[in-house]
């Protein structure tokens, strides 16, 4: 006999949803692994270095990690309609963690400084990539979760906390990262990336636990049924103009962030000279933080309001805000 699905009650606090907490959890180490990982490969690349372009090397990461996202997107929305999404989970992190292994153990102990050779690179950004493959196909399954787990009143709410806590887990690995990696020694970067793979490890085995609610929603016309999932899915979005809209509305608010993001180490080594490279490194997770802050902020104020109600005029707010920052920060001479 087949158990019985698991409901969670309506008036449960997600604070005590154990399988909420679960989530967010494995949320905050998959975030924190990740952020590891972006630093470290910033020290090996020696992006604070003064014969290096800093923000050609970020946004260099910064494109091979999010790529996987352009690729997969459909196929992992995919598969997290078709398989068990929690199993879904747990083998992204786990491969993950295989992944900074690997890297683990091509790094050297101790003794040398931590910048390779820029014939290397590819290497670096093929582990990025390999990270980035992962992340794309674990975000879908997350996201889909979250309705699993707790009640319809609670989702904004739950949504915008687990997207707190994962800006939060990469700001604990920027002020982590700016005491854990040095540019001048490579033993510093294999701590680091050992961090990481334990991370993704015991973040891993979390899902393994969490308790959702079966699936539910409407049949399949044949017609559908009978459609391959990408086709499936282009035609649901070409016949949704709301669904286009959104997805416009991310490509242009994610890609200027990244701008701002990526441009950060040029900012630093322009006010800040070529000086010491871990001075530099330092700043820039300093600057980094602070966009961090902004995010976690803004997160916890929709956690607070939650509500579904108005969302149009609260996002159109925000872009306008956004727009401003970024012109401020352009015509700013500090």
């Amino acid at each position: 006999m087949a158990p019985a699905p698991f409901h969670t009650p309506a008036d449960t606090p997600i604070w005590r949803n154990l399988s909420f907490q679960l989530m967010w959890l494995s949320v905050a180490a998959s975030g924190f692994g990740d952020r590891v990982v972006n630093l470290a490969a910033l020290t090996l690349m020696g992006s604070t270095g003064a014969q290096i372009e800093g923000t050609s090397v970020n946004a260099g990461l910064t494109f091979f990690f999010f790529l996987p996202y352009l690729i997969l997107g459909i196929p992992a929305g995919w598969l997290a309609d078709k398989l068990p999404r929690k199993w879904i989970m747990l083998a992204c992190d786990e491969s993950r963690a295989l992944v900074l292994l690997a890297a683990f153990m091509l790094v050297p102990a101790t003794g040398v400084a931590a910048q390779i050779p820029e014939d290397h690179f590819w290497k670096i950004y093929g582990i990025i990539f390999s990270v980035g493959v992962f992340a794309a196909i674990f975000n879908p399954a997350r996201n889909a979760t979250i309705p699993q787990l707790v009640p319809l009143g609670q989702l904004q709410a739950a949504n915008a906390l687990v997207l707190g806590i994962a800006v939060i887990a990469s700001l604990i690995g920027f002020g982590v990262g700016r005491f854990m990696f040095d540019p001048q020694e490579a033993g510093s970067v294999r701590f680091g990336l050992g961090v990481g793979c334990l991370f993704f490890a015991v973040s891993g085995t979390f899902f393994a636990f969490l308790r959702v609610r079966s699936r539910s929603g409407a049949a399949l016309t044949a017609a559908q049924r009978r459609a391959r999932p990408p086709a499936r899915a282009m035609r649901y979005v070409l016949g949704h103009r709301r669904v286009l809209v959104l997805i416009g509305l991310n490509m242009l608010v994610w890609g200027m962030a990244f701008i701002v993001y990526n441009a950060a180490m040029g900012l630093c080594k322009q006010q800040y000279g070529f000086i010491d490279p871990k001075v530099r490194f330092d700043r820039y997770t300093d600057m980094a933080l602070t966009i961090g802050l902004g995010m976690l902020s803004g997160a916890g104020w929709v956690a607070w309001m939650n509500t579904r109600r108005e969302s149009g005029a609260v996002a159109m707010g925000s872009l306008l805000a956004a727009a401003l920052c970024m012109g401020g920060l352009a015509f700013s001479e500090s």
